[in-house]
């Protein structure tokens, strides 16, 4: 008889065990769908900051090309001015060599008339 008794407790026990068991399982259960869709939730906000950021950078990427596209116009137009000027510049110089030489030469062909 002992022996049945004996045999009763350890099922009691094992009873216990299993519905300890279940209730941790339950609550791993409960927790792990909760963190699950937290998880899903700010994976799929992290999709849509990365969309955005793309969509800026593309956004950004053509103001960029067309903001270097204008300014290598402009450095252009100031090459070509920088070029007109040289050319002026040196023809003015050859201008101003010329007038003050004959300038020169008619001074001292004045002199001799006065």
């Amino acid at each position: 008889m002992e022996a049945l008794s004996d045999l009763k407790e350890e099922i009691r026990q094992l009873h216990e065990r299993t519905q300890g068991t279940k209730t941790s399982v339950k609550v791993l259960e409960a927790t792990s769908t909760e963190r699950h869709a937290s998880i899903i939730e700010k994976i799929e906000k992290l999709n849509s900051d990365i969309e955005k950021v793309n969509n800026d950078i593309e956004k950004l990427s053509v103001k960029i090309s067309s903001d270097i596209d204008t300014l290598a116009k402009h450095i252009s137009e100031l090459r070509s001015l920088a070029l007109q000027g040289k050319t002026s510049l040196k023809t003015l110089w050859f201008l101003g060599g010329l007038i003050a030489s004959a300038i020169a030469l008619l001074s001292p062909i004045t002199e001799l008339f006065k």
